[in-house]
């Protein structure tokens, strides 16, 4: 593997055979070039950084790993809007550009509704039926390896600290004893109560939910010992959708207007103290993100809020991606996600950056 800093210090770094480049541009991707015949080729160079931007090596970076690769980019920008264009007067040197790598990696199976988080990455089919990704739990910016069949039957599942899902007449259950040894767990607790639609956080006990007339519900008196908390608590206002995240807790109505819970950003465990209007889009599911929202409108047309920060919790604008999906699920980390069509599952694989 090439060594950022080795890359850095050269502008091209190669060996005996091969070289490593990458052009930055709104669409960034990487190649490697046997050099074979491409002796005494000059070329420009815009730009050579790598990024590990596309393939197995984006997926499972450390935070860490991901922090330096940011900073390079970073740097990368400022260089090229320095250097401008440089010629190359090197023989052995052949500069090679290559389109857009794809951002969603189709995985295999049909879900109506998927959830990633620190349990691994879980969805319900067509039917109701309930499927665990094998190789995700506590991994979850990996793709897995194959759906693992669970037990029973539920309309929409939400993975976090915990796994705790809807079932068909809105009853809401936790899963039992699920860990490293055995991610897919060992049974199925039914949890006071009833919701249409319910989120959990990976990054604190924090469960929120909405109920069949729309009204807000959080989970109160969740801890290590007591992870199915203890009761729930009604919030004032009404959605049809919530999220909670590290970004906060999130939610949209029956109009499609999109609301945060002010209080919230890095501490979705507290109650909030109010819901703030997001003007600017209208989306039918959201969900909170790190740093970052993710959210679907009633076209399936997939929107980002950018500009979340301790700062701006609300964010400071929407983006359009270009793909479709009729749901969305933010990954807790690298601002990677999972998304569902009609007919197939996708992984955001490109993290950074998200166009």
């Amino acid at each position: 593997m090439v060594e950022f800093r080795e890359l850095w210090q050269s502008d091209i770094i190669f060996d005996k055979s091969r070289i490593f480049l990458c052009y930055i541009s709104n669409s960034p991707s990487c190649i490697a070039v046997n050099m074979g015949n491409l002796h005494a080729v000059k070329a420009v160079v815009l730009l050579c950084v790598v990024t590990l931007w596309f393939g197995e090596e984006a997926v499972g970076m450390t935070s860490q790993e991901a922090a330096q690769i940011n900073s390079l980019l970073e740097q990368a920008v400022a260089k090229v809007q320095h250097l401008n264009a440089r010629v190359v007067n090197n023989q052995d040197l052949f500069v090679a550009v290559v389109q857009s790598a794809p951002r969603w990696k189709p995985i295999d199976g049909s879900m109506k509704y998927v959830s990633v988080g620190s349990n691994g990455v879980w969805g319900v089919d067509h039917n109701n039926a309930i499927f665990y990704r094998s190789g995700t739990f506590e991994n979850e910016a990996s793709s897995g390896t194959d759906w693992v069949n669970v037990e029973g039957q539920l309309k929409q599942v939400a993975s976090g600290y915990a796994v705790w899902g809807i079932g068909t007449t809105n009853l809401i259950y936790t899963r039992l004893g699920t860990s490293a040894r055995n991610p897919t767990g060992t049974a199925w607790e039914q949890i006071a109560g009833g919701l249409k639609q319910i989120d959990v956080s990976s990054t604190a006990y924090s469960v929120w939910g909405v109920n069949r007339h729309d009204y807000i519900y959080r989970r109160v008196g969740i801890t290590a010992d007591t992870p199915a908390g203890t009761h729930w608590q009604n919030i004032a206002g009404r959605l049809k959708f919530v999220s909670t995240g590290s970004a906060g807790v999130w939610g949209a109505n029956v109009h499609n207007q999109v609301f945060y819970r002010t209080g919230t950003y890095g501490n979705e465990a507290s109650a909030g103290i109010g819901w703030d209007y997001i003007r600017g889009q209208l989306l039918k599911q959201v969900s909170s993100g790190d740093n970052v929202v993710w959210g679907v409108d009633t076209n399936n047309k997939v929107y980002i809020r950018e500009g979340i920060s301790p700062s701006t919790p609300t964010g400071t604008e929407w983006r359009q991606l270009p793909e479709k999906m009729e749901q969305v699920e933010a990954n807790p980390r690298f601002q990677l996600a999972w998304g569902v069509n009609s007919t197939d599952v996708f992984q955001r694989v490109a993290g950074v950056p998200l166009t």
